[in-house]
């Protein structure tokens, strides 16, 4: 349904600029067929999909993520739609350490972990990205990650 609205907000400009131009135009004669300009088409090309939003979770110590929460995240990785899981877990000292992690088209996730409140940490953030998704621990589980690169 979003789709057919985007299409219809995208159309309705173009429909009522030829509908504004032709009420108070004089009658003019036919176009012969040599005079007439190709149209335009009036398709609008597909915006990209807005991504599924699956929750911004904060775990308290010891905490996991919800079943429901993981099958929303995994499912988008499956199906290589954009969707985006936010999860916040304390340190053992009870700082905050936020994970970003965002399914890529392809079927990759980018994970974004942010430390910088981490008073015993690297208090950095990094960005790797990963393949492989499962549930497990305290939100989800990687077969493989690139190398971190340090974004902050």
């Amino acid at each position: 349904m979003p789709l057919r609205r985007l299409l219809l907000v995208a159309l309705l400009p173009i429909v009522l600029a030829q509908a504004a131009c032709s009420a108070d135009s004089p009658a003019r004669p036919a176009a012969t067929a040599t005079a007439a300009a190709p149209r335009p088409s009036a398709v609008a090309p597909a915006a990209p999909a807005e991504p599924t939003d699956c929750g911004d979770v904060v775990l308290l110590q010891g905490g996991e993520v919800s079943a429901e929460t993981t099958a929303c995240f995994l499912d988008a990785v499956r199906d290589k739609r954009p969707a985006v899981l936010k999860v916040t877990r304390p340190t053992v000292e009870g700082d905050p350490i936020r994970y970003a992690y965002t399914a890529l088209p392809d079927g990759r996730v980018e994970v974004v972990t942010d430390a910088r409140e981490d008073g015993f940490g690297s208090g950095t953030m990094f960005r790797e990205t990963c393949t492989g998704p499962a549930a497990g621990g305290a939100a989800l589980t990687f077969a493989t990650c690139s190398s971190p690169v340090r974004i902050g």
